[in-house]
């Protein structure tokens, strides 16, 4: 009998080929970014795809190639330290830290303000950059998002069937691509202990995400998306950070875990369709 697609982790796929690939040195970091479909200009507000954590920006390719199929400018960035991003090692990840990243990468590129889609560490990225870079966000796609460290559900390794796929494609990725293949264990440890104690925002935090501004430049759309099947996140962080956030939208995408960008990739990419039309 075959498993649930929820307990499924199919193959990375490979991005497309990018209209332009470069490393902007940006915060001490060279942060590696390509670019998709539309030409960027300042008539077409782009969209810029947060990866997880430990992971790369390949993890987005079908959602790349669809939104830049259908038109739209699209940015990808590997998170320092991560892909094919360098790192600094006398200062400690953070989401606040990627946030200032991504905003650095778009005055390099002379983008006035974007739309974002995050997933895991991305998601919280995304949750980093409209409470605190608002001028930038137009539109957030926040996906398996979390607001306190010990909502992470205690023991979620031992019982997702595909954990030992996840770490090995996690090493090998990193070591095909990353300007420091040797450093793989460094690398996650230092992922892990950021995620071990952050983020810590309170409902204070979120009030600074102000979907109700009378200037509706300032008021940007936000949606909290999370899978039914959501495996390593307890269940109901995305509805209570999407009521925090007053205005926003929430989302539970069905039979999808985590995982959903590669369990669904037409259900996701839907999902993404009817958020960038809102």
């Amino acid at each position: 009998m075959s498993l649930p697609r929820s307990k499924t982790l199919p193959p990375t796929p490979f991005l497309p080929e990018p209209v332009v690939s470069d490393c902007a040195s940006i915060n001490n970091v060279k942060i590696w970014y390509a670019l998709y479909g539309a030409p960027l200009n300042l008539h077409r507000t782009p969209t810029v795809f947060l990866h997880g954590g430990k992971i790369s920006s390949r993890w987005w390719a079908h959602q790349i190639r669809h939104v830049a199929g259908a038109g739209h400018s699209v940015i990808a960035m590997d998170t320092r330290a991560h892909g094919r991003s360098t790192d600094d090692p006398q200062v400690a990840l953070s989401y606040d830290l990627f946030a200032d990243d991504v905003v650095a990468l778009l005055d390099h590129l002379q983008v006035p303000c974007a739309n974002f889609v995050g997933w895991s560490d991305g998601a919280n990225t995304c949750l980093s950059l409209a409470m605190r870079h608002k001028h930038k966000v137009k539109r957030i796609f926040s996906f398996g998002p979390n607001y306190r460290p010990d909502q992470a559900i205690p023991y979620a390794g031992e019982t997702v069937p595909f954990v030992s796929d996840l770490m090995n494609r996690m090493k090998e990725e990193y070591e095909a691509i990353s300007p420091t293949p040797e450093k793989f264990d460094s690398f996650k440890a230092k992922v892990v202990a950021m995620q071990e104690c952050s983020p810590m925002w309170t409902e204070e935090d979120f009030s600074k995400i102000d979907l109700k501004s009378t200037d509706a430049h300032q008021r940007p759309l936000v949606w909290i998306v999370t899978g039914d099947s959501e495996e390593l996140i307890q269940g109901w962080v995305a509805q209570k950070i999407a009521d925090m956030i007053q205005g926003s939208v929430y989302l539970a995408l069905p039979d999808v875990s985590h995982f959903a960008p590669l369990q669904d990739p037409e259900g996701f990419n839907k999902a993404l369709d009817q958020w960038l039309s809102q």
